[in-house]
């Protein structure tokens, strides 16, 4: 009976948060430059590729008379996170 009990707080819970939210799948381009002083001083000479993404959009937020800030976020990979970070640290820019 306790596992009935869990299974529905689980099925609500999940198809609540769903109702929360809209999800679109977005494309745009990008490229993939390996330090950050190809960002900034070679950004247009890197080879451009599309990428997509989930955009989701908050269901209180939806409102075609009101324009929202975007900012894209994409995931650094395999641990170059830190080398980035000290990169910024060393130019002073964090």
């Amino acid at each position: 009976m306790k596992n009935l009990y869990l299974l529905i707080a689980f099925y609500l819970l999940v198809f609540n948060a769903q109702a929360q939210f809209t999800i679109e799948k977005i494309h745009f381009e990008s490229a993939n430059p390996y330090s950050f002083n190809d960002i900034i001083t070679d950004l247009d000479k890197q080879e451009k590729q599309e990428v997509f993404g989930e955009l989701v959009i908050p269901m209180d937020s939806i409102d075609n008379e009101k324009k929202y800030p975007l900012i894209i976020g994409v995931a650094g990979s395999l641990g170059w996170g830190e080398h980035h970070y000290k990169y910024l640290c060393i130019k002073k820019w964090v």
